[in-house]
């Protein structure tokens, strides 16, 4: 494979880039292994579904992050087409996995599906995030070079010559994705606003926090890609945004729902050898809490 490259940013704002989405990127890489590592290690969390999730969307931050790390490959390498296709299939995993923890809280508490029902619908999760990515990814082999590396971009990915493509095969899956949480978290706050309206404040923060996140960094891609579509000469300014806030989606995870109370608790409890389950009996904040893609509590029952 061979791809054209354009050269547009000049070699100190290519470095200040470069620097800070390595440094977003390992900030990233912190925060996901905090996730994984906490979820492997304490037996209240992996009694969780919804920590489950959380832990599935982890690990694909965390491959997608530890891929942005690539930033010196060149556009005429394997490495570069490697990354480009890893990046694909990693960052749709992401935000179909963030979907799916929407349409786990929905079920859980707008329609109060039983825990045994909720725990059968991973294995389906599993097979629509990554059956839906390896396609998305795939589908690029199938054009005439449309993997590559543009000189303003940090990382490979599909190139300008393919800037609809890439907005219909990642970008506007990315806005139905988040259309589609945004409007499950509106229900799920609605029952619990009617059943539940003495902890409505709690769950509103966290679930506008959670939203932030998938929002902001996000969003900073969007905006420069957009920009791509009318005008093939980047904006510093974009590119610097995006290629500083697009990694950082697993530190913000972490930093909404991975650094719970009981989560410090039971991090505590194990640091002293104590490794006994948390008490069955949690305050309902903590259950909603946990429905609400927090894993700081036990199993709901």
């Amino acid at each position: 494979l061979t791809f054209g490259t354009r050269s547009m940013f000049t070699a100190q704002e290519e470095t200040i880039i470069r620097i800070l989405a390595s440094t977003s990127s390992c900030l990233s890489i912190i925060g996901c292994l905090f996730i994984i590592i906490t979820f492997s290690l304490l037996r209240s969390l992996r009694q969780s579904n919804t920590s489950l999730l959380v832990f599935f969307l982890s690990i694909s931050d965390l491959i997608s992050t530890a891929f942005t790390l690539f930033i010196w490959a060149t556009d005429d390498s394997i490495l570069c087409l490697i990354q480009a296709a890893s990046l694909q299939f990693w960052d749709i995993s992401g935000f179909l996995w963030s979907s799916c923890l929407a349409l786990h809280a929905y079920n859980a508490i707008c329609r109060r599906k039983r825990q045994d029902v909720l725990e059968s619908h991973t294995k389906y999760y599993i097979a629509f995030v990554y059956g839906t990515s390896a396609t998305m990814a795939a589908i690029p082999f199938f054009l005439n070079d449309a993997y590559g590396k543009e000189e303003q971009d940090v990382w490979c990915w599909i190139t300008l010559d393919y800037r609809w493509f890439r907005f219909s095969v990642y970008y506007l899956p990315l806005m139905l994705v988040w259309v589609f949480n945004l409007g499950c978290y509106i229900l799920v706050l609605r029952m619990i606003r009617k059943y539940l309206s003495f902890i409505i404040i709690s769950a509103n923060r966290r679930v506008s926090l959670y939203l932030l996140v998938f929002l902001v960094t996000k969003s900073s891609g969007l905006i420069n890609r957009t920009w791509n579509i009318v005008d093939k000469d980047p904006v510093f300014a974009l590119s610097l945004l995006q290629a500083t806030l697009a990694p950082l989606q697993g530190f913000g995870n972490f930093l909404v729902y991975g650094i719970g109370r009981n989560i410090r608790a039971d991090i505590v409890t194990w640091w002293k050898g104590d490794r006994v389950e948390s008490e069955e009996e949690e305050e309902e904040e903590d259950i909603v809490a946990n429905l609400l893609l927090t894993p700081d509590s036990p199993r709901h029952q």
